[in-house]
């Protein structure tokens, strides 16, 4: 009996594999190895342990990450909180918000 199984599937059963492996202390190098050249070859040489997030799950960026990094430039230079949000457009809690993350 042959099963095909698409590439979450084969993502799904890798990290239950390593999981299994972590918790019992258990060797699976050739199980995860089969597993792993099986989703190289449904995705074109896609690496499986390169996909952190495969169905690009989770909260989307509303603004591009370049407009992080013209907030801090536009800060550097000496714009206010408010000018940096009225020309770029976001909200001044956003413009906040970056400018703690850029900071650290």
């Amino acid at each position: 009996m042959k099963v095909e199984m698409n590439r979450q599937d084969l993502l799904e059963l890798y990290q239950l594999a390593v999981v299994y492996s972590r918790c019992y202390g258990l060797e699976l190098k050739d199980l995860l190895e089969g597993i792993s050249e099986k989703y190289r070859k449904n995705t074109g040489g896609e690496d499986i342990r390169s996909s952190s997030n495969p169905r690009g799950a989770g909260r989307k960026r509303v603004y591009a990450e370049n407009t992080d990094r013209t907030i801090l430039e536009l800060r550097s230079n000496g714009m206010t909180l408010r000018g940096i949000a009225g020309t770029l457009q976001c909200s001044t809690g956003h413009v906040q918000d970056v400018l703690k993350r850029g900071e650290g």
